[in-house]
């Protein structure tokens, strides 16, 4: 009974917002795999003379009015990410709340290759477990990582694209001697420029979730119109639309814009830490599906703010040192963040 309320609360909640008032307009929340359109990136490779040197430079390609996609402005620092979400616990045997915030600094210098760039991404997340069930994690959960992307085109194709990334670092609950807290995690996809509206990827992505390792990747991405488009990528697919209607809240009508999106997406982590009944430290793994709706704030291409609520399904935790798997309850959660 209390999950049929739960996932009649959520479609309540669902179809308060998908009302007619937004209209059919929108881009995805947040940022999802892959570039769109433009892969310039801002640089190219110049062949220097003898006179210069014998390394070659990178100088701006053009004097575009927009950052190249999948940047978020022109220069090294690209952008801080805060964020913070809370998944409610309704109490009974297997309740399980939890709580998310982390922050994230991003930069950017060229790739290697023509056309490419490379993006550096250090992190810091905290998360806490609110726990009324036997589950026996630790109180709170630290994860220390670093993220390398490399986004560019294929040399000589004007239809085929690439982008993959690796984060590394350290989960853990920072006690005793954290051994196995080093985990590694990330995705390579092959992307295909099918028409100026749709994009075709391909690929794999390694969770580090005891439930969910190697998984495929991978979908399109469909520009139906300038304010309507279709992100059918798993693990993360996602629709918005723009709703002109609750613009008024940001400063500069030429530049701001408000999108309404809903969507599903995998998560979780894993990390080592101390167990509650046996106080001996072991790797443990939390992974969740959600649905979810809400609202992105952005001014050109910098995301100001999101909003995000929904309902978090099929929850499970799984324990490396052979007891029981876990299954908690179904949820609902809500998540804000800031990009500056």
């Amino acid at each position: 009974m209390k999950k049929n309320n739960l996932r009649l609360i959520f479609v309540i909640l669902l179809l308060s917002f998908a009302t007619p008032a937004f209209g059919r307009n929108g881009v995805s929340s947040g940022e999802m795999w892959g570039p769109a359109t433009n892969t310039n990136y801002g640089f190219k490779r110049v062949t220097p003379t003898p006179s210069i040197g014998s390394q070659p430079e990178y100088v701006p390609s053009v004097e575009p009015k927009k950052p190249p996609t999948g940047l978020t402005r022109f220069g090294f620092f690209q952008k801080v990410d805060l964020e913070s979400s809370y998944t409610l616990d309704f109490g009974g045997g297997d309740g399980l709340g939890m709580s998310d915030t982390s922050a994230s600094v991003s930069v950017v210098i060229p790739g290697p290759l023509d056309q490419s760039f490379l993006l550096f991404t250090p992190g810091f997340r905290v998360t806490t477990f609110d726990s009324q069930g036997d589950f026996w994690l630790p109180e709170t959960v630290y994860s220390t990582t670093l993220g390398t992307t490399w986004k560019g085109r294929v040399r000589g194709s004007k239809k085929w694209m690439y982008q993959g990334s690796v984060s590394l670092g350290i989960h853990s609950d920072f006690r005793g001697d954290m051994d196995n807290g080093f985990r590694m995690n990330g995705y390579a996809l092959a992307l295909y420029q099918w028409t100026p509206k749709l994009m075709l990827m391909f690929g794999a992505a390694y969770t580090d979730l005891f439930a969910w390792g190697v998984i495929p990747a991978g979908g399109l991405v469909w520009n139906r119109s300038e304010t309507e488009r279709w992100s059918l990528i798993f693990p993360r697919p996602s629709v918005a639309w723009r709703c002109r209607q609750l613009e008024f809240f940001l400063p500069r009508r030429e530049e701001k814009e408000c999108w309404f999106f809903i969507g599903a997406q995998l998560t979780g982590g894993t990390w080592e830490g101390e167990m509650a009944d046996t106080q001996m430290n072991t790797e443990f793994s939390y992974s969740e599906w959600r649905l979810l709706t809400g609202l992105e704030y952005k001014l050109g291409e910098v995301t100001l703010f999101t909003a995000e609520l929904g309902l978090s399904f099929a929850r499970g935790i799984s324990y490396e040192d052979g007891r029981k798997s876990r299954y908690p309850d179904e949820s609902l959660f809500f998540r804000v963040g800031m990009r500056l």
